[in-house]
């Protein structure tokens, strides 16, 4: 007797079961292995050495000892304390970091004292220092081969009306340093690594990532970097995340919505929301990476491959661009020339007006269109998706660059008008009124699924004869920055030499983890 053809394939579903299961220990164990190696990898590359801590512990020291020494010289009426914040008081920094000071005031001195006295002090430390502004002005300058920041601020504790984020820095600082055992700091410099290679790190309005607080939360909550991963991997929007403690939860309850994508509340200030920073978009990236790296994990999420070392690339871009211009499609290209000062403030601006254009081009029935976001800035090391750049921003000269690529670019005359329902007497009347014997109309008036219609002539045929439409749109001191610093550049006028590394980005559809991958 035969067997039956669905107990053959139910025996080969039990027998690859099986096969499985002998093989998941195998499996788990290669996978736990992997993970070591690249954690060590990672950690080798970007831990700093005892030889780099004592160096960066003789700059601060020297710091402090100025800033005594300016006290001094400007004999202020007021106890002034210098205090380290940042990763390197909290002992997560990485390789090269800045050095944050916080210049703690009394609370009793006004805002305007804070901020003329603090920088004039700042300054006595730093006189070649540029001044910069967040909550409170600060002065960011160089000091002995280190990015310094000089800040003045007010000296809070913690249960008092906090004024700014600024001012509740170095209470974040001590959290950290209280909650963070030593092995913990090894694994919030893996997850800053991590966020930094995908590009996701900084709560900056150009990046809209995470912050160095955010990991170092994350670490504290879930202990080290893989939980913290496999937490991340099945994140749903608007999940609410606390340390413990009645305020947290009151707060969760009582003032967070889901208008944030995530919400982390700040164990120092219950009333604020640590991720209000991160954007929807780069929740789903970071999830996303997650997921990817805990199925396979490699050192280019840490470090990913430049697109100008992959074998190949220039020629995969131009054979892809002459296939799109040989079907029938389209791409349009602008770049806004901008001094590095004003790149943070248009970048999350130029991010909007790529969303409105991408609607403007589809209310006119262009369909199906891919866009980037590129950031270039010299040296040219090549693009990185805006919303995960930082530090490729601060340079002579930046260009943002935007890319839309159309299946179809250029549209036929005849474009179909639909009007009112037929049994809407008097709008279908006013409908026949306006259209009857015009020169745009292209056909008579007939009906479709029970509304009039007609074809009439297409006003614009190509997308980038939009483009006037949707700059008008602009805020006004944002049309004017673009007015005289735009190029567009369409098809075979866009300079491929010059943008490929973009153009490859935006064709491939890969992101910065798979470029070590098979580009064919």
């Amino acid at each position: 007797m035969e067997s039956s053809p669905h107990w053959i394939t139910l025996k080969g579903m039990i027998h690859s079961i099986i096969y499985m299961l002998k093989r998941l220990p195998f499996r788990m164990h290669m996978l736990g292995e992997k993970h070591r190696k690249v954690r060590e990898e990672v950690l080798r590359r970007v831990k700093p050495t005892p030889e780099e801590d004592r160096r960066i512990e003789e700059v601060v020291q020297e710091l402090m000892e100025r800033i005594e020494r300016a006290k001094e010289l400007l004999q202020l009426p007021w106890e002034i304390r210098a205090e380290l914040v940042g990763s390197i008081a909290k002992g997560t920094h990485l390789k090269d970091p800045d050095i944050d000071i916080f210049l703690l005031f009394p609370r009793g001195v006004g805002v305007e004292t804070l901020h003329t006295v603090g920088l004039k002090l700042c300054l006595e430390v730093l006189p070649q220092g540029q001044k910069l502004y967040t909550q409170h002005p600060y002065i960011h300058g160089e000091f002995m081969g280190f990015e310094v920041d000089l800040v003045p601020c007010f000296e809070m504790k913690k249960g008092e009306e906090i004024g700014s984020m600024v001012d509740r820095t170095p209470l974040h600082t001590r959290f950290v340093k209280e909650h963070l055992d030593e092995s913990g700091k090894d694994e919030v410099r893996l997850l800053k690594a991590f966020l930094k290679g995908i590009k996701a790190y900084g709560a900056e309005e150009a990046v809209k990532g995470m912050s160095g607080y955010l990991a170092e939360l994350f670490i504290i909550k879930f202990s080290n970097f893989e939980k913290t991963l496999h937490e991340l991997s099945r994140i749903r929007p608007h999940t609410k995340l606390t340390l413990g403690g009645r305020e947290a939860a009151v707060a969760v309850r009582r003032k967070y919505t889901d208008d944030d994508p995530l919400i982390f509340i700040d164990p120092v200030d219950p009333s604020r929301n640590v991720a209000s920073a991160l954007s929807a978009e780069n929740l789903l990236y970071v999830k996303k990476a997650a997921c990817c790296y805990l199925r396979a994990p490699s050192l280019s999420f840490f470090f990913p491959r430049r697109i100008s070392e992959i074998d190949g690339a220039k020629d995969i871009v131009w054979e892809k661009v002459q296939a799109i211009l040989g079907s029938g499609g389209g791409i349009l290209l602008l770049t806004v020339d901008l001094p590095p000062v004003q790149a943070d403030i248009y970048t999350s601006q130029t991010r909007r007006f790529l969303k409105r254009a991408v609607e403007t081009f589809e209310r006119e029935g262009f369909r199906k269109i891919k866009s980037g976001f590129y950031i270039y800035s010299p040296p040219r090391v090549g693009p990185f998706p805006a919303p995960r750049i930082k530090e490729h921003i601060e340079s002579e000269r930046v260009e943002l660059v935007m890319l839309f690529i159309f299946p179809q670019y250029r549209k036929g005359e005849r474009k179909l008008h639909l009007g009112p329902p037929v049994h809407v007497k008097a709008r279908a009347e006013d409908f026949r009124r306006k259209w009857e014997g015009r020169e745009e109309a292209l056909s008579r008036i007939f009906i479709r699924d029970g509304r009039l219609a007609l074809y009439i002539r297409r006003r614009i045929r190509e997308p980038h004869q939009m483009l006037p439409v949707v700059l008008k749109a602009l805020p006004s001191h944002l049309k004017k920055a673009y007015e005289s610093r735009i190029t567009i550049s369409v098809n075979r006028g866009i300079d491929i030499e010059r943008y490929w590394e973009a153009l490859y980005l935006a064709l491939s559809g890969r992101e910065l983890w798979e470029l070590d991958e098979d580009t064919g």
